[in-house]
């Protein structure tokens, strides 16, 4: 399996700088996580 070098540099970008969706989803299940906490104390 051969990469090309837009794949390399694409893959080398995502790399860099994580997604925006990635940081959202990592907010929201933050947050899920505390509303759940507060649900069952």
């Amino acid at each position: 399996m051969t990469v090309s070098g837009e794949e390399v540099n694409a893959l080398r970008l995502a790399l860099a700088q994580p997604p925006p969706l990635h940081r959202l989803i990592v907010v929201v299940s933050c947050r899920a996580e505390e509303a759940a906490g507060l649900l069952f104390i």
